[in-house]
């Protein structure tokens, strides 16, 4: 896989992650999917589901490469900044 589709991947990864957390508390209603699925329609809880998200497709992503990373501290320090930063802006935008 070239290093140029792999953000790709990443991306629409994280956005089909999204989504299945986006009906996961409709389809399955317990307290798991209540916390990090959503119970209502509101910014808090897309923002919650954005970063669950990011955070299964990192450690997912973190499981396939984990041979090539370097340095796993900074691979999971830059991933968490991320997963903070990312439902800010993906809801500001």
């Amino acid at each position: 896989m070239t290093r140029a589709r792999f953000p790709w991947l990443k991306f629409l990864a994280t956005w089909g992650v999204f989504l299945l957390l986006h009906f996961s508390y409709e389809t399955f209603p317990n307290m798991l999917f209540k916390v990090i699925g959503e119970e209502g329609e509101t910014t808090f809880f897309h923002m919650k589901m954005l970063f669950f998200a990011y955070l299964f497709t990192s450690i997912v992503e973190f499981l396939v490469r984990r041979r090539r990373i370097a340095a796993v501290g900074q691979f999971v320090s830059a991933r968490l900044l991320v997963a903070v930063a990312y439902p800010w802006l993906a809801i500001t935008l």
